[in-house]
C-alpha cells in the first residue's frame, strides 16, 4: 500500500503515547491523589547536529526506457525474419525482409528516366545557347545553295530541256544502237561456227546492247515529255521552304524563339527535378522492404514468420531495456515531494536485497485512480550500474521519492520552535544559570519530530520543550506539552 510506512510512523508514536499514559496512571494512583500540589519543571533538549530526510513512498512498475512497434510501410510477403524474442540487437540491424523484387525493378525504371531526362536537359541548354547565339555563316550559306537548287530545278521544270541536253541524251541513244548492230553482227557469225558457248556469250552481249538503247531511248522521251503541274507544285513548294528557311535565318533569333527555348529548357529542368523525386521515392520503397531496428534494444515480440502476408501491422516489438524506467504512484497528498529532479531510491519486489538509484523523470498533470484512490503518476530513472543484475520489464516495485535533505544540519525538537508568525519562529533558550532567553531562529526542514536550524542556534544549545508538573510526594511527572505524533517523514539523526 502506498501508506504503508506512514502508518507504521502513526502506530509507534500512537503506542508511546499509550505506554506514557499507562505509566502515569498506574504511577500515580486514584484521580485524586493528583490533587495534591505540584511544582513546575521545564522540559529540555539540546540542539544536536544530524541529518534530515524528508521521504514519500510509492509503488510502480519496471517499464522499457522506449518501446516501439515495428512494421512494414507498405506490408508485403516476409521474405524473411532475422530475430527470435530476446536477442539484443543495435540500432540499424535489419530485422526482417519483405519480397523485393517490384522496388527493384521500379528502381531501375526511375534510374532511366533520370537518366533521359538528363539528356533532354543538356539538349535544351544546347539549343538555347544555338538560338540566343544566330545562324552561323555556313549555316546561311547551306540554306542559300539550297534556295538556289529549288529554284534551278523548278525553272527546268518550267522552261523544259535546253538543245544541249537532248542532243546530249540523242547522241546516248545513237552510240547505244551503234553498239547493238555491233553486237548483233558479231552474234552472227559466232553462232554460225561449231563453238556453241562462244555462240552464248554473244548473245548475252546483244541482250545488255538491246538494254542501253531502251534505257537511252527512256531517258530521251522523258527529257522532251513536259512537266505535270503536281511536279510544277511540289518544286514551286520546295523554293517556298527553302526561301522561308533563308528568311528565318536572316532574321534569327527573334524574342519569339528565344522565348520558347527557355520554356523547352525551363520544362526540361523541372523534369529533371520530377525524375530525381521518383528516383528518391523508388529508393525509399526499396530500403522499406527492410525492417530495420531504429534503435539499441531487445527484442519483445516477433508477429509473423517467413512466407507470412503482412500488412502495416505491428510484425517486431523493440524495447530499450538498457535505460529503463519505473512507472509509480503515491497519493495525492504527496504531491510536493514529487517533482522534477527529486532522487529516488527503487528495490524491486524480486530483488529486496537491492536497492536501485535514479530520478524523477515526468509527473503527470493529472491524477490516475490506482485501488480507488486518487494519485499521482510519475516515472523516474533507474541506475543499473552499481548492482550487475538482470531486469525484466514488469517488476514491482517500491520507490522512496527524497523531496528533501538536510546533511549535517542543526536540530532541535519540534516541540521546542515558538511559531511568531507564518514562517517565522523562535525558541526558548536554557542559559547555564538556568533562565530562559527568547531567540528568534531561521528554520529550514521540519518532520513531525525535528526541525533544521539554519541561525541563532549553535550545536550543544538547550532548548525548552514544553514545561512538566511534578507531585512532591511521589516524584511523578506529567509532560504537558508534548510533539505531535509523526508521519511519512523520516529523520536520521547523526
Amino acid at each position: 500500500m502506498l501508506r504503508n510506512r506512514r502508518m507504521l510512523g502513526i502506530i509507534l508514536i500512537i503506542l508511546v503515547l499509550a505506554a506514557g499514559g499507562a505509566y502515569y496512571y498506574y504511577g500515580n494512583g486514584s484521580p485524586s491523589q493528583a490533587q495534591q500540589p505540584e511544582e513546575t519543571t521545564v522540559a529540555t533538549a539540546q540542539a544536536i547536529r544530524g541529518d534530515l530526510t524528508i521521504t514519500a513512498d510509492g509503488s510502480g512498475t519496471l517499464v522499457p526506457g522506449a518501446e516501439v512497434d515495428l512494421s512494414f510501410p507498405n506490408g508485403g510477403v516476409l521474405s524473411e525474419v532475422l530475430v527470435e524474442v530476446g536477442d539484443q540487437v543495435s540500432g540499424g540491424d535489419v530485422l526482417a525482409r519483405v519480397d523485393d523484387a517490384d522496388a527493384r525493378r521500379a528502381l531501375v525504371n526511375a534510374e532511366l528516366q533520370l537518366l533521359k531526362a538528363q539528356l533532354d536537359l543538356a539538349t535544351a541548354e544546347t539549343h538555347l545557347l544555338t538560338v540566343q547565339e544566330g545562324p552561323s555563316d555556313a549555316d546561311l550559306a547551306a540554306a542559300q545553295a539550297a534556295l538556289a537548287s529549288a529554284q534551278e530545278a523548278f525553272e527546268k521544270l518550267v522552261n523544259g530541256p535546253d538543245e544541249t541536253e537532248i542532243e546530249k541524251l540523242q547522241l546516248s541513244l545513237a552510240q547505244a544502237k551503234n553498239s547493238l548492230w555491233s553486237s548483233q553482227l558479231n552474234r552472227d557469225a559466232t553462232c554460225a561456227g561449231p563453238d556453241a558457248n562462244r555462240c552464248d556469250t554473244a548473245q548475252i552481249s546483244v541482250l545488255n546492247a538491246e538494254i542501253s538503247v531502251r534505257k537511252a531511248e527512256m531517258e530521251l522521251e522523258a527529257l522532251l515529255e513536259s512537266a505535270t503541274e503536281v511536279e510544277l507544285a511540289d518544286a514551286r513548294a520546295r523554293v517556298a521552304q527553302s526561301e522561308e528557311s533563308l528568311d528565318e535565318l536572316r532574321n534569327a533569333p527573334t524574342d519569339d524563339d528565344i522565348d520558347t527555348a527557355e520554356a523547352q529548357l525551363e520544362q526540361a529542368r523541372l523534369s529533371l527535378v520530377q525524375a530525381e523525386l521518383n528516383l528518391e521515392s523508388a529508393q525509399q520503397e526499396l530500403e522499406q522492404t527492410s525492417l530495420l531496428a531504429p534503435m539499441d534494444g531487445t527484442v519483445m515480440a516477433v508477429n509473423a514468420q517467413s512466407g507470412d502476408k503482412v500488412s502495416t501491422n505491428a510484425v517486431v516489438t523493440l524495447a530499450d531495456m538498457g535505460s529503463p524506467q519505473v512507472q509509480f504512484w503515491v497519493e495525492e497528498s504527496d504531491l510536493n515531494s514529487v517533482a522534477l529532479g527529486n532522487p529516488v531510491n527503487v528495490v524491486f519486489e524480486a530483488l529486496p536485497d537491492y536497492t536501485f538509484t535514479g530520478h524523477i523523470l515526468s509527473v503527470d498533470p493529472a491524477l490516475v485512480t490506482v485501488s480507488n484512490t486518487p494519485a499521482v503518476q510519475a516515472w523516474a530513472s533507474v541506475d543499473l550500474s552499481a548492482n550487475p543484475v538482470t531486469l525484466l520489464s514488469g517488476m514491482n516495485a517500491e520507490v522512496e521519492v527524497v523531496a528533501a535533505e538536510a546533511r549535517n544540519a542543526v536540530l532541535v525538537p519540534i516541540g521546542a520552535l515558538r511559531e511568531l508568525d507564518a514562517g517565522q519562529y523562535a525558541v526558548m533558550v536554557v542559559k547555564p544559570d538556568g533562565e530562559l532567553e527568547f531567540r528568534p531562529v531561521e528554520v529550514g526542514l521540519k518532520d513531525f519530530v525535528y526541525a533544521e536550524v539554519l541561525s541563532g542556534l549553535e550545536v550543544g544549545e538547550t532548548v525548552s520543550t514544553g514545561t512538566t508538573g511534578s507531585q512532591s510526594s511521589s516524584g511523578s511527572s506529567t509532560q504537558t506539552e508534548a510533539p505531535p505524533p509523526g508521519g511519512i517523514m523520516r529523520m536520521f539523526g547523526g
